[in-house]
């Protein structure tokens, strides 16, 4: 399955992050503010649907791409691991389907810049 862009790979791994959450979902919620126009309280909290699909792929990017633990992320943004995990399903399953990939990717990417550079 193909994943990010090779570039995007050597980004994350030259970042070598601390494994500080709490400065990865800032970075995380930083970028998505200035991709989305709505604000990291916002993303963080309102139960919007359109909102909420950002948190989710917030939240997968997280998870995928830094290998940081779910239910800490979870708790981190007060969601529900369960809910979050059905979502997160439904990521890994667009991102493995070669036709349906381009609905995730870029957006995966756009976080990934935000918190590694």
């Amino acid at each position: 399955m193909k994943t990010l862009t090779q570039k995007t790979k050597e980004q994350i791994k030259a970042f070598g992050h601390s494994g500080d959450l709490d400065d990865l979902i800032e970075r995380a919620l930083k970028g998505a503010s200035e991709i989305t126009g709505y604000s990291p309280d916002q993303l963080k909290k309102l139960k919007k649907n359109y909102i909420i699909r950002w948190r989710n792929i917030i939240i997968y990017t997280l998870v995928s791409e830094f290998d940081c633990n779910l239910e800490k992320v979870c708790d981190a943004f007060g969601q529900d691991k369960v809910l979050v995990g059905v979502a997160l399903d439904e990521f890994e399953s667009i991102r493995a389907t070669e036709g349906r990939r381009h609905l995730l990717l870029p957006y995966v990417n756009q976080i990934v810049d935000y918190i590694v550079l």
